[in-house]
């Protein structure tokens, strides 16, 4: 049985959004498959709008890097299931039961200084975008950590989310330190300490 969060917190966000969370236990076989639908239909999205959009489009490219962060989600989560190690998945769905959006993140370790190490991930679907959903989810991420005794973390965040703990940071009492910038071919970002205080 999945548990139901909070109430929505942003007042920018449509009243038939859900949000659930699940972990090791409580996911079940037809939340794996609505996940792989989600990331199915973001595919086909994104790839009819690179058809549609010259070869040097940014957007076309955005969007086709957007479902490769769907599909690494996807990923460790079926291997995390398959290990049985702890993570929980925060699932955003429509009205109609479907996922628009979700958070997922795993345990890795303790680093030198105590805070624990997360893999997460985090992802909206393109055309549920703009609508605070980012924003619910992350709020909420940090409540589920701060529930759990997690008093900080070091991420690895794409600018988009960076900016999203920008605007979060005072309303959720976290403070943010940037440890270093990340560049690559598959992500610009950042590695952050998020301490979540009491």
């Amino acid at each position: 049985m999945s548990e139901s969060l909070p109430a929505n917190t942003s007042e920018n966000i449509t009243p038939e959004i859900k949000f659930l969370e699940k972990n090791e236990t409580t996911l079940t076989e037809q939340d794996v498959q609505d996940f792989r639908n989600f990331i199915s239909n973001e595919m086909i999205a994104a790839q009819k709008f690179a058809l549609s959009q010259p070869p040097e489009s940014n957007e076309a490219s955005m969007r086709l890097s957007d479902v490769g962060v769907h599909a690494m989600a996807h990923k460790d989560l079926s291997l995390q299931k398959k290990l049985n190690n702890p993570f929980r998945l925060l699932l955003a769905k429509n009205d109609k039961g479907q996922i628009v959006g979700y958070s997922f993140f795993s345990f890795a370790r303790k680093d030198e200084v105590g805070s624990t190490l997360i893999e997460d991930k985090i992802g909206v679907g393109h055309d549920w975008r703009r609508k605070g959903i980012g924003t619910e989810l992350l709020t909420q991420e940090i409540q589920v950590l701060r529930n759990l005794g997690i008093q900080s973390y070091i991420t690895e965040a794409r600018e988009e989310v960076v900016n999203i703990y920008g605007k979060i940071e005072k309303a959720t009492g976290i403070k943010i330190e940037v440890i270093k910038p990340l560049s690559s071919a598959q992500m610009a970002g950042q590695r952050l300490r998020i301490k979540l205080g009491s």
